[in-house]
């Protein structure tokens, strides 16, 4: 769990706190969606020493983070005047942001973050909503002790911040909106239905069917392309790495390069079949399809013990049928040439509803060894009649 934090953590002999990355506070509130205006969103906000960072609720990595050398202040419904003074930096080139901060109209529970004009947010102001006033005094007092203690970090990263970072950041905060997101979906759906329907209509080499597929093959293979490397360029490397699903995207984009200007290569065709497994990445995607594949994971455990006692009790019938079977030949019914099948199991010659053509076969090897039971037990749990 976080750790709680409480006057005189920040002291700059408390060599813990000097760690941009150490996490104080993590709780999952309600976020604006863009500034002043929109709706609420809930996202999962964490604070630490060196910046407030916010993500969404399916455990995906941070959209974004709010940088305390960026932020101006923060304010809440309650603030006084001498609050505000307390929690902003008082300095003449922030008196615009200071101003508008202190007009806003704001419910009991929210609280704003300003962010400076000239920052990367560009004067942004994030509103947030917690669930009670109670978390709103713990959530305003801890970011201000953090910003009154900036000059303390030595880890915190409080450089100029270079252009390729804010670049990186822009394009990391497009990137991972639902928008992007839902884009992308379409264009790996649209994928998986043009595999299918090369496969149905299965175009002769040099025809124009195969030239228009082509065409297609080309074109997304660069679209995922492009967004492999933005991908890559906005999370790389730490997160980039960490993510199992951008791995499987990187070996899917390269055999595709390599299938259109290598299709020589024995195997190609083969691994050209990876494509197909490109939807997979829809459970990324999609909240509702990645709930299903996290239940599904979650279920492999129960039904592995499950698994596990069905053997067990198979097993134990399978030793009993070993003890009293493995000497006993068994009359099984089989068809001979032109004969209709076998009566079922229960039905004897002398049945007066069974018929003399049928034939029988007497099976010693049913029931022989443990192993071999096995076999029978599970034909007979399956209903297949193997046996």
């Amino acid at each position: 769990a976080p750790p709680e934090l409480k006057r005189g953590d920040l002291n700059h002999k408390n060599k813990q706190c000097l760690d941009a990355d150490i996490i104080w506070r993590e709780q999952k509130l309600l976020m604006q969606s863009s500034h002043l205006e929109g709706p609420f969103y809930p996202r999962v906000v964490t604070l630490t020493t060196a910046y407030l960072s916010y993500a969404g609720t399916d455990g995906t990595s941070a959209i974004d983070n709010i940088w305390f050398r960026e932020v101006v202040g923060v304010r809440h419904k309650y603030s006084s005047e001498r609050d505000l003074k307390e929690c902003f930096l008082q300095k003449h080139e922030f008196s615009k942001e200071f101003e508008l901060a202190s007009q806003l109209q704001l419910e009991p529970t929210d609280f704003i973050v300003v962010t400076m004009n000239k920052s990367y947010h560009k004067g942004r102001i994030f509103t947030f909503r917690v669930p009670s006033e109670d978390d709103l005094l713990v959530w305003v007092g801890s970011i201000v002790r953090l910003m009154r203690n900036q000059k303390e970090l030595v880890n915190a990263d409080q450089g100029d911040v270079y252009w390729i970072q804010d670049l990186r950041r822009s394009v990391k905060r497009y990137y991972v909106q639902d928008t992007s997101q839902v884009t992308v979906a379409v264009l790996i759906a649209v994928n998986f239905f043009i595999n299918l329907m090369e496969s149905e209509l299965q175009p002769e080499k040099g025809s124009d069917l195969e030239n228009l597929f082509g065409i297609f093959d080309w074109s997304l293979t660069i679209i995922f392309t492009l967004e492999l490397c933005i991908n890559m360029f906005a999370t790389l490397v730490k997160e980039f790495v960490a993510d199992g699903w951008n791995w499987f995207d990187t070996v899917v984009v390269l055999v595709s390069l390599v299938s259109l200007f290598s299709d020589n290569i024995p195997g190609m065709s083969v691994l050209r079949l990876l494509r197909a497994f490109r939807v997979f990445r829809l459970f990324k995607r999609i909240p509702s399809l990645k709930q299903v594949l996290v239940a599904l994971n979650q279920s492999l455990p129960p039904m592995f013990n499950a698994f596990i006692l069905v053997c067990l009790i198979t097993s134990i019938y399978s030793i009993m049928a070993v003890t009293f079977f493995s000497n006993v030949a068994v009359r099984m019914p089989i068809a001979g040439p032109d004969l209709p099948p076998g009566p079922p199991a229960n039905m004897s010659l002398t049945h007066p509803n069974c018929p003399k053509e049928w034939m029988y076969e007497y099976r010693e090897d049913l029931f022989a060894d443990f192993f071999t039971a096995m076999f029978s037990m599970f034909g007979v749990l399956t209903g297949d009649e193997w046996g």
